[in-house]
């Protein structure tokens, strides 16, 4: 399954939207956190700001539903909420 992701680049303003196939891994550096069998399943979204987790958060699809799993210390705003 795929999901269209937008977010506001912390750094520029600069508005993003992408399409990437779940599971989905977030963060400043999610490769330096996930084992090798993650980093092959995982679509990788970095997010270059001090306010984002090396891994900030996954995204998957259990029981026919998308889930944000919240992995950060800072908390994880979706939908400005």
């Amino acid at each position: 399954m795929q999901v269209k992701l937008s977010w506001e680049e912390p750094l520029t303003g600069e508005k993003q939207e992408h399409i990437f196939s779940l599971p989905i891994a977030l963060g400043r550096n999610p490769e330096d956190v996930l084992n090798d069998r993650q980093k092959q399943e995982y679509s990788i979204v970095r997010l270059n700001s001090k306010q984002v987790s090396r891994l900030h958060a996954f995204i998957t699809f259990v029981n026919g539903q998308i889930v944000l799993e919240d992995q950060s210390s800072n908390g994880t705003v979706v939908n400005d909420e």
